[in-house]
């Protein structure tokens, strides 16, 4: 595996997140924890139709390890192309660049809800957490 201080790779997605589910409750990032301080970055770099079908039936049976995957966790990354490419942030569009910087700045974000039991990213038992979330403001006074 590759030093991921210096990746040099040829990805054809490039994730990077602090929660572990994409829109639409994908499964994604195993390991990602919003209140770690780390930003779980994914390589994604399928070269063939049947690599993407690999990959895909990897993250969706949630592997620890997929073909065509590589994850790492970091503070800060820089992803560098030699073109414009198209990203994204938060899901929405956002200008092509050829440079993009992500860092982590611990402990800016107060998460005022409880944890759910079933699912640490706060994403599967969102339900649940909405409910639990509305006593937390009243006890607050929000």
């Amino acid at each position: 595996m590759a030093d991921p201080r210096h990746a040099r790779a040829r990805p054809r997605t490039v994730i990077v997140g602090n929660v572990g589910r994409l829109q639409g409750g994908m499964r994604q990032l195993n390991d990602a924890q919003p209140d770690d301080g780390l930003l779980d970055v994914a390589i994604l770099s399928p070269r063939t139709l049947r690599h993407w079908a690999a990959l895909g039936w990897g993250v969706l049976r949630r592997k620890q390890t997929v073909p065509g995957m590589e994850t790492y966790t970091a503070t800060r990354v820089q992803i560098r192309s030699k073109r414009a490419q198209p990203r994204q942030l938060d899901g929405d569009l956002i200008d092509p660049g050829r440079n993009l910087t992500v860092s982590v700045r611990p402990e800016v974000l107060l998460f005022c809800v409880p944890q759910p039991a079933t699912d640490p990213d706060l994403a599967h038992d969102a339900g649940a957490v909405g409910g639990q979330a509305g006593r937390v403001r009243e006890t607050a006074g929000f």
